[in-house]
């Protein structure tokens, strides 16, 4: 019974949170990039400024569970 409730309020908050942002204004916070930015965003994008960068460190990541399964057999003739 449980996790039926807290499915279905995790439905009802992604519904909630798609709607907001139907809203919202578009992004004005961009910078159109010069014929010189552009080629060095695509020949160093590691040296570029504008382009989005990772942020540093690991995440420990949540296991997925599995069982490893396997299913065979060998004829009379072993082949």
């Amino acid at each position: 019974m449980v996790v039926s409730r807290l499915g279905n309020m995790r439905g009802g908050l992604a519904f909630l949170v798609a709607h907001r942002a139907r809203f919202k204004e578009a992004p004005a916070n961009f910078k159109v990039l010069t014929p010189e930015e552009n080629e060095q965003c695509k020949n160093r994008p590691d040296e570029s400024p504008w382009l989005p960068r990772q942020e540093p460190g690991v995440r420990p990541s949540c296991s997925l569970p599995y069982q490893l399964y396997a299913d065979g057999a060998l004829d009379s003739a072993r082949e």
